[in-house]
């Protein structure tokens, strides 16, 4: 098999299963939820933000940096694990420190810090310990571009939590233990991981540091890190401040419209790992075509993105209250405010990835700290107001602002074409908005699983007739995402 085929096939593996993971994770999620209430919703989800950001300290960049080194020379792979693997065990002893005075701190600073939220806390450390212990198991098959061992464990892992979860539920355990089926998924996949390493690669561990070697690591990684920390704060700080400034209801309120919005993006993250190798190649040999592959992402992302806005709209509340009940009606309204995020959310999978491609990362990372800065500045403004829709609208806000900011690099750099942007937003804008109106009238006459079959038909059927969508772009699309590559 070709170098090409290699990767189309891989790239399939990994985007089938975090489509079945997103699945699993959402259905179970959603049972959590009604299962456990908003208060223990709220704990169970800042536990997780919480520790969250101190995985990113625990690999620092080093799982890109290593893919990179070992694909470059297959030989060294062994002396590549000794080097890297060292550095990371340090790693997470110093962030672990961190994170136990942290946790404790935010116990006797904060009073919505209760002993239960500290104890959940503690769990969640030890969730994070094992995942970037494995996340560094599944650099070592993506570097030898064996991705599907990766597929494999991420759907066993998810299969587990499932499992262990619904356990959790049917037999009405105490809120201390909700993040067990967490922890013993994440064990099960390490334990999974090391036995194929063991088994595929025959790779065993020395400690290795050599200061000088160890510098340069960390510089090298430092970029890779950074954008992470970004990226990271961008998607924890709104929930961990509602919890702090508010309640965990409050966050629990927020959590649920939150995952319900950013669980779509599994559809243009698997976009973007076809776009970014397509613009890095005509950026380095054909650099008159860049116009083209940017006028196809920003399209593709109105195309997925639109119709999702306007059913959601519509049907914000059969959603919330037939799937979880009148006790989080309140999430009805943050569900819809995060509907208006959701293009600029998707349009900024193309733009960053971009920059990335073109040699702009470090434009991108700026980008990222000023939305993120500004996030945080509106959530202190917003949430004593509106408190979970006011950090829903600063999600909105911060999420433009990225999109503001990087889009006029792309266009200087690619010179798209405006005009062929904006007649395909207004074509997709169209077709979602007959969609929206039809079913604003019809959404009392059928259930809501029908609502959708009629509105994604009604889409596509409206695209097609008045030319917004062709064939060939259908095609591309499909293609885009089911094989990214």
């Amino acid at each position: 098999m070709g170098a090409s085929g290699r990767i189309a096939k891989n790239t399939t593996y990994l985007t089938i299963a975090s489509i079945l993971q997103k699945v699993i994770s959402f259905v179970y999620y959603g049972y959590l939820a009604s299962g456990i209430g908003t208060a223990n919703l709220g704990k169970y989800d800042t536990a997780l933000r919480f520790s969250s950001i101190f995985i990113i300290f625990m690999d620092f960049g080093l799982g890109a940096l290593f893919t990179r080194e070992v694909a470059k020379d297959e030989d060294r792979l062994q002396q590549h694990f000794n080097r890297f693997f060292s550095i990371k065990i340090v790693l997470i002893a110093v962030t672990l420190a961190v994170y136990i005075v942290a946790t404790q701190l935010s116990h006797i600073v904060f009073h919505n810090v209760d002993s239960t939220d500290v104890y959940l806390y503690y769990l969640a450390g030890c969730i994070i310990v094992l995942d970037t212990l494995t996340f560094t198991l599944f650099t070592i098959f993506r570097s030898l571009k064996q991705m599907q061992w990766e597929a494999f464990g991420i759907l066993i892992y998810q299969s587990v939590i499932y499992v262990a979860g619904i356990l959790f539920l049917h037999f009405h355990l105490p809120i201390v233990y909700v993040l067990l089926p967490l922890l013993f998924g994440s064990f099960i996949q390490l334990v999974y991981m090391w036995v194929l390493v063991k088994w595929k690669t025959g790779l065993t561990f020395h400690f290795q540091w050599q200061w000088k070697d160890v510098k340069t690591v960390i510089f090298l990684a430092a970029p890779f890190a950074i954008a992470g920390i970004f990226f990271r704060l961008s998607g924890t700080a709104d929930g961990l401040m509602l919890k702090i400034m508010i309640s965990d209801s409050h966050a629990g309120w927020f959590a649920l419209p939150y995952k319900l919005a950013f669980a779509l993006t599994v559809l243009p993250g698997a976009f973007a790992s076809s776009y970014f190798p397509v613009v890095s190649h005509y950026y380095k040999h054909a650099k008159d075509q860049l116009h083209l592959a940017v006028e196809s992402g920003i399209f593709y992302m109105f195309l997925l993105s639109m119709p999702i806005v306007g059913g959601v709209l519509v049907l914000a509340d059969e959603i919330i209250l037939r799937g979880w009940g009148t006790v989080f009606a309140g999430s009805i309204t943050t569900l819809r405010i995060f509907m208006i995020a959701l293009p600029f959310i998707f349009l900024n999978y193309p733009i960053g990835n971009f920059l990335n491609a073109v040699n702009r990362q470090k434009l991108n990372t700026v980008n990222m700290c000023i939305s993120l800065v500004v996030n945080i500045i509106l959530n202190f403004i917003l949430i004593p107001y509106y408190t979970f829709n006011g950090a829903a609208i600063a999600a909105v806000i911060s999420n433009v602002l990225l999109v503001l900011l990087g889009l006029p690099w792309v266009y200087r750099i690619s010179g798209f074409s405006i005009l062929r942007v904006f007649k395909k937003f207004a074509a997709t804008f169209f077709a979602a908005g007959v969609m929206t109106v039809v079913l604003y009238f019809v959404q009392y006459t059928y259930n809501i699983l029908l609502l959708i079959i009629i509105g994604g038909v009604l889409y596509a059927t409206v695209l097609l007739l008045t030319n917004g969508l062709t064939k060939e772009e259908l095609y591309q699309l499909k293609k885009a995402i089911l094989k990214r590559g």
